[in-house]
């Protein structure tokens, strides 16, 4: 029988020789309705009570259990503070705690894909700003361990025990000491720098986690480092899109062909469907995998028309809840022409079928994106073309032909302006073309 003694129904931890006592925490029982912070911990030191308020049962359980340890290890106590002497400054916040903080506290307005990319740089924030003394650990291993934790309930998040031991208080960083970081954060394990567009969205959330630890003064400034301004080259910007050389429609076709020669031949018929949807249709590879035979109008002359209203989500559970597969596309709802050719290819592949997936893997799930992109990788003739540029292909084709690039825009679900500066691009065939068209008008014909 336990023979520790109880103070108002609440079992006590054996009293250290530091005169310290700890009150058994019981959430069920103790828990205070109502308010913003219910979970309590209450604990003796010198014969007077302190106690410590939580918004969330895991943040006062691992508080309760670090009291209690110190306690039964024998660790002196401060007399003003009534915290363990080792613990230090009681108020000084770590990095990890506050990057959390920050996280959760943004958690819900975020979309699940937003969620996964902003855990990046706040993971990496965490593995970097630690004290000099902290051990080594397998990289891989501490990141899953961070997202986990950041990811889970926050009635059962718990962080990981390196973090707590290691993570720098958040009032002891210097310009020097994030400068370092900083420098370390916009490089690949290679040495590379990060893309541009990476380095930016590190950026971006670490300064808006300084700025929200200013607002709550656990910091008295920012000291992250400001991105070095870069003088842009317009000229070169102007001339980009034009230099960009897409597959002409021959050449589309060509390394499609290849497709069913190099891998099974169901799956590598689904593929080469998928892939000639991108190209004729213009979808994201996202929205093509998810499409359903119920949102295609196939006719039996003309054209026929798209209803894209889903598209894939691979952000996974974590992020998501309940991880599905199918969510909303990046922008609105949309209906896409698509010429007879494709209306041809989709209604072959489908069958008698009329309700499911146009194009499903081998095990009749959802196609990955992944194995779309290496399918393209292996026979594609130019290394240099990526998937999407078979979406800019047809942007470019449709406005080439003399469609109207705001029609082309919206059939594409993106704005004019993202239209002329990221998709359109030309072929080889396109350097004469409309030449003798503006002959024709030049002279009046």
């Amino acid at each position: 029988m336990d023979q520790r003694p109880r103070i108002g129904g609440a079992l006590m931890a054996r009293p250290s020789h530091s005169g310290v006592t700890v009150y058994n925490f019981d959430p069920k029982v103790q828990a205070r309705t109502g308010k913003r912070k219910p979970y309590v911990i209450r604990w003796r030191v010198g014969g007077k009570q302190s106690y410590k308020s939580f918004q969330y049962v895991a943040e006062a359980r691992q508080f309760h259990a670090r009291l209690l340890t110190a306690a039964s290890n024998g660790e002196q106590f401060d007399p003003a503070t009534k915290l363990p002497t080792s613990w230090g400054t009681p108020n000084a916040l770590t990095v990890a705690e506050v990057a959390y903080k920050w996280f959760r506290e943004n958690y819900t307005e975020w979309a699940p894909r937003t969620r996964s990319s902003n855990s990046e740089p706040m993971v990496d924030l965490m593995m970097r700003l630690v004290k000099s003394n902290a051990t080594k650990y397998d990289t891989a291993e501490m990141k899953r361990a961070i997202k986990a934790w950041l990811a889970a309930d926050p009635l059962s998040a718990v962080m990981p025990t390196w973090l707590e031991k290691y993570s720098l208080p958040i009032s002891s960083l210097t310009p020097q000491i994030c400068s370092a970081a900083n420098t370390e954060m916009l490089k690949n394990i290679d040495g590379t720098p990060k893309a541009r567009s990476t380095q930016q969205r590190y950026r971006a959330n670490i300064h808006a986690l300084m700025d929200w630890a200013v607002e709550l003064r656990f910091i008295t400034t920012d000291p992250w480092p400001t991105a070095k301004r870069e003088r842009k080259s317009t000229r070169s910007q102007k001339t980009k899109s034009a230099k960009t050389v897409l597959p002409t429609p021959d050449e589309v076709k060509s390394c499609l062909d290849q497709v069913v020669k190099k891998g099974s031949k169901e799956g590598a018929k689904a593929r080469q469907v998928l892939l000639y949807i991108i190209y004729y249709a213009g979808l994201r590879p996202s929205e093509a995998v998810a499409l359903h035979i119920e949102d295609c109008t196939l006719p039996d002359t003309g054209w026929g028309v798209l209803d894209i209203h889903r598209a894939r989500v691979d952000c996974g559970a974590v992020w998501s809840g309940d991880s599905p597969k199918i969510g909303a596309t990046k922008t609105d709802a949309r209906q896409v022409p698509i010429p007879q050719e494709l209306v041809a290819i989709v209604k072959e592949h489908i069958g008698t079928r009329t309700t499911g997936l146009v194009a499903p893997s081998e095990r009749n799930t959802m196609m990955s994106v992944n194995n779309l992109t290496k399918t393209w990788i292996s026979v594609r003739t130019n290394p240099k073309w990526r998937v999407y540029d078979l979406r800019a292909a047809c942007a470019s084709l449709r406005v080439n032909s003399g469609r109207a690039p705001a029609i082309v825009a919206a059939e594409m679900g993106h704005s004019i302006e993202v239209l002329f500066e990221r998709y359109l691009g030309s072929t080889a065939n396109d350097a004469s073309g409309g030449l003798d068209s503006i002959e024709e008008q030049l002279r009046g014909k």
